[in-house]
């Protein structure tokens, strides 16, 4: 077994499978695409689910076992968060625009993420969601930025990503305060921030 991509914490992996092989790829479209959680003191493989299209991705894990993730729906791509040990997969909504997708995930289940807005064509808008994914926050990018993207959050909250002017497409990472608030660029051209840890 290959295994392209994984998570681990201490007693669980999250993975996802396509035929016989473990790991997180992305399929052909004419290919089903399932994740699944392993709990590495018993080798139990059980699988997150989907939230009613033929696809799910899991993109996090905290220690409780929560994972976050994307999955696609009648409705189009929609971020998930799930219980603890991966149980129940929840729909997280987006902020109108009719997708969304989770990056990241903390301690207590706080989920960061991007969704489209309504109404402007491609527009999209980083989020963070409260404990266990309650709720769905716009972080909104600010002066002359356009577009933002979070890619990882830590337990106070903190979420980084990076924000773009639609016009030049020209990306700066950015970090904000706990729990989401404060958004500040990190400068640099064509800088984005994909992890933070607890220290910020």
């Amino acid at each position: 077994m290959k295994i392209i991509r994984g998570f681990k914490i201490p007693s669980l992996i999250l993975a996802a499978a396509v035929s016989a092989g473990f790991g997180f790829i992305f399929p052909a479209s004419a290919q089903q695409n399932v994740s699944y959680i392993v709990d590495l003191n018993t080798g139990q493989v059980t699988s997150l689910g989907m939230l009613g299209g033929d696809s799910s991705y899991a993109s996090a894990i905290n220690d409780s076992g929560q994972v976050a993730g994307f999955s696609y729906t009648a409705a189009g791509q929609r971020a998930f968060i799930t219980g603890p040990n991966g149980v129940g997969m929840t729909d997280l909504g987006d902020l109108g625009g009719g997708g969304s997708s989770a990056s990241g995930i903390n301690a207590s289940g706080q989920v960061a993420g991007t969704s489209f807005l309504p109404g402007v064509g491609n527009t999209s808008h980083a989020f963070i969601t409260g404990p266990n994914g309650r709720g769905m926050t716009n972080l909104g990018p600010f002066e002359e930025y356009s577009l933002s993207h979070a890619y990882d959050i830590n337990n106070t909250g903190q979420v980084v990503g990076d924000l773009s002017v639609r016009s030049d497409q020209v990306s700066h990472a950015f970090i904000t305060g706990p729990n989401g608030m404060g958004m500040k660029s990190l400068g640099g051209r064509y800088s984005s921030a994909f992890g933070i840890n607890d220290a910020g």
